[in-house]
């Protein structure tokens, strides 16, 4: 019984290790985007921001912020993006976990939830 307990509490402490957090604070006010690469398969990276970005899982690169192609609001997240950078609005973004960001081969933070603050 307290093996079992023991492997229980070590296997929940794993999954929950790297649960991802706020990269930017929640009314801090957001980033302002300076550049974004679209992936050719719908994915997009932001990859310069202005403003304070927090690396919740000490990615490799924490200043990457990868939204992929098959994440859920995927089409909603990018769009956001790119109707943000259009009107000068700043980004605030939630991260998952750490990801392989294709074209850069470097660990970068990816995005799940953004929101936006107009000007």
């Amino acid at each position: 019984m307290k093996k079992t307990l023991l492997l229980l509490t070590l296997l929940l402490n794993t999954t929950f290790a790297h649960a991802g957090g706020y990269v930017t604070d929640l009314y801090s006010g957001g980033v302002k985007i300076k550049a974004y690469l679209v992936h050719n398969d719908g994915g997009l990276t932001i990859y310069q921001v202005q403003g304070a970005l927090k690396n919740p899982d000490a990615c490799a690169k924490g200043s990457l912020l990868y939204i992929p192609a098959k994440a859920p609001g995927s089409k909603q997240m990018v769009s956001a993006v790119m109707a943000a950078v259009a009107s000068g609005n700043r980004v605030g973004f939630y991260s998952q976990r750490c990801v392989s960001v294709p074209h850069w081969g470097l660990t970068g933070l990816e995005i799940r939830n953004l929101w936006v603050f107009s000007n």
